[in-house]
């Protein structure tokens, strides 16, 4: 067992001999917890926390575009860092056009912010075209 599971394990044991109603939530022990600070969220997930919130916020943001589309203005790419994968944002209005999110693969007419190959939307975009020229 870890020692972190120890360590919660020991922060029940004090929740009960301090007198905490019995039987109680998880929540209840730790809001009891952080209260009398016994147990403080460690720095690297509170930042793990806040970085699914900020991601979370950009792909909620939208705007309408020139021809009165809906579109989404921050967009994810998936790079290489130092050797490892991370993923960058970008700002639609302000990327440049060989860099960013807006060269990883995808335009707006792609179904999804995910890079497909040439020729997967290259189809999906015929495909479009012919249905829109179906009803004009």
């Amino acid at each position: 067992m870890s020692h972190y599971r120890k360590e919660l394990q020991r922060i029940v044991r004090e929740y009960r001999i301090a007198g905490g109603p019995w039987p109680a939530s998880a929540k209840e022990i730790a809001d009891w917890a952080i209260r009398t600070h016994r147990w403080k969220l460690p720095s690297s997930a509170a930042i793990n926390v806040c970085a699914e919130d900020i991601a979370r916020a950009m792909r909620e943001e939208y705007m309408t575009d020139s021809r009165g589309r809906r579109v989404r203005v921050k967009h994810p790419a998936s790079v290489r860092r130092s050797g490892e994968q991370t993923t960058l944002w970008d700002d639609i209005r302000t990327a440049s056009p060989t860099g960013g999110a807006r060269n990883s693969g995808w335009t707006r007419s792609s179904p999804t912010p995910r890079t497909r190959s040439p020729g997967c939307r290259r189809r999906w975009t015929s495909r479009r075209k012919r249905t829109s020229s179906r009803r004009g």
